[in-house]
């Protein structure tokens, strides 16, 4: 299935304008066009540039899926696009677009390395080398996708990104498209960066050694690397199980001794009807939680066929306060006659 998304780029320039006091149209970036704007021009852009690396170096695109479902797997990567989850915080964890742009930059810079990852499994190391290694709040990561970068704006970046170090995203990815960095990562958050290179700092070292143990290598391979995409719950504050038969996406799910996927040749049938797509329970059930609880804790899901939902409280959930019509919902009250959860 496909979608098709149709774009009127004057819809843009009407969002960005804005009607002064003095009633002079000015234009100034917002919210909503700013998505409108990634959505319908960076996206395409930075896809077509990506599809061309891909072509480039066969490896891009099967490191950057064996890295997009490490971090999945870890509840580290965010929620998908096409579910709406409104919440007052923004998704503070890696989208995919960041996590292939981390594994562009082991192709287009590979040193120290003599030469690009030629193998999946060496670009996975390498990224997690990445992750585990670098000091990004000293690192600019300045991708030069088909030179369109020259000297002097490399130069410039690099001299803005020292001056301008505080107001820049922590993990500063720039492009040719969106050069300061902005688009793609200015959400990610310290604490999710941070336990992203702790993971991965220890997945390198007990990787590196397991891969070379003695033994039936075919046979022990596969449940050697499960185990490092099988996470920890004992870091969060409460975890919510879901019935096997909500998780409409249990087949992706890492670690599935059942996992047996068949194909066939499609044959048309006269009577079939329109195939079900993107229906996830579990996204939508989650996005419910995020509507209701959002403001009180952080909901954590491996959507590729994640068993659980698992949530942090924010610092000031648990504080009592006074008690108001508005906030009677889900709380309960003290001894003291104030409100708490």
């Amino acid at each position: 299935m496909f979608r098709v998304r149709l774009t009127y780029f004057r819809e843009l320039i009407l969002l960005k304008q804005l009607r002064g006091d003095d009633g002079i149209l000015r234009s100034k970036d917002n919210a909503e066009s700013s998505k409108l704007e990634r959505e319908t021009l960076l996206l395409p852009q930075l896809t077509s540039t990506l599809h061309a690396l891909n072509r480039q170096y066969g490896t891009f695109g099967k490191t950057c899926r064996l890295a997009k479902r490490w971090i999945a797997s870890h509840l580290l990567l965010g929620y998908s696009s096409e579910y709406n989850l409104t919440s007052n915080d923004p998704d503070t964890r890696f989208t995919e677009e960041t996590i292939e742009l981390l594994v562009a930059s082991l192709f287009l810079q590979s040193t120290p390395y003599l030469s690009p990852p030629n193998e999946a499994q060496t670009g996975f190391l390498r990224f997690l080398s990445l992750l585990g290694n670098v000091d990004f709040k000293s690192t600019a990561l300045i991708l030069n996708f088909n030179d369109k970068l020259t000297k002097e704006e490399t130069a410039t970046i690099e001299s803005e990104f020292v001056k301008r170090r505080p107001t820049f995203p922590l993990l500063f990815i720039s492009t040719p498209e969106d050069k300061l960095g902005f688009v793609w990562t200015k959400n990610l958050s310290k604490v999710t960066l941070f336990r992203a290179a702790i993971l991965a700092k220890h997945a390198l070292i007990n990787l590196t050694n397991d891969l070379t143990l003695e033994g039936d290598f075919e046979d022990d391979l596969i449940s050697r690397l499960q185990k490092f995409y099988r996470p920890d719950t004992k870091f969060f504050d409460a975890v919510i199980w879901i019935k096997k038969d909500m998780i409409s996406k249990k087949s992706q799910a890492a670690g599935n001794p059942h996992l047996k996927l068949q194909f066939k040749e499609y044959l048309k049938n006269k009577d079939e009807l329109m195939p079900v797509v993107a229906f996830d329970p579990v996204q939508l059930y989650l996005q419910e939680l995020t509507e209701t609880f959002g403001h009180l804790c952080n909901f954590f899901n491996d959507q590729f066929g994640g068993c659980f939902i698992a949530l942090v409280w924010k610092p000031d959930a648990l504080q009592a306060g006074e008690f108001t019509v508005s906030i009677r919902n889900f709380f309960i009250r003290t001894h003291n006659h104030t409100l708490t959860y």
